[in-house]
């Protein structure tokens, strides 16, 4: 299977998350949204967010084989491009949506889980979970400074910011990131 260049590149994985769930975010005006998370170091990234979370159903379809172990074609989700992670060292995805929580993770792109259970505590969204067995080119490597970046990039000072009635609360590597 031949990796894809996103996929060793979390400053990119980053953006396209973090832009993902703007989009989303924008789309449910009276949801209340939550913080966006983030962990990176060379060898992992997770990004966790707020949001409408993923159907368990609908990941289902995507990755459950279908009659005589026919692959599906429907997409894990509408609203994110999860695809272009499954074939990560270690790609695992978190969807919290109503009281559930549903697992999904491959290796090496084969799956090796797929399960929904019930979680009455944990916020709406997603948790989206990467692993690489080798450590990623320092170039591509997720820094507090590029997050700050993006968000700037994302809430322009200069774009009316202040009318904005909300922005997310950032946390890289446990530390807010104050834009």
């Amino acid at each position: 299977m031949q990796r894809n260049v996103v996929l060793d590149d979390q400053k990119q994985i980053f953006q396209n998350l973090l832009e993902e769930t703007l989009r989303e975010y924008a789309s449910i005006p009276g949801k209340s949204r939550g913080d966006i998370i983030i962990g990176a170091h060379e060898t992992v990234f997770s990004f966790r967010n707020a949001g409408l979370g993923v159907l368990a159903g609908e990941i289902a379809r995507a990755v459950l084989p279908v009659e005589d172990g026919i692959q599906p074609t429907e997409k894990i989700s509408q609203r994110y491009d999860l695809e272009q992670y499954l074939s990560a060292d270690v790609f695992e995805l978190h969807s919290f949506h109503e009281k559930e929580c549903a697992i999904l993770h491959f290796e090496m792109g084969e799956r090796k889980l797929f399960s929904v259970y019930p979680d009455e505590s944990a916020p709406e969204g997603i948790l989206v979970h990467i692993e690489w067995k080798a450590a990623l080119e320092p170039e591509c490597i997720l820094t507090e400074k590029d997050v700050f970046q993006a968000m700037l990039k994302a809430f322009p000072l200069n774009s009316g910011r202040a009318r904005l009635k909300w922005e997310p609360e950032v946390w890289f590597n446990s530390k807010r990131i104050r834009y």
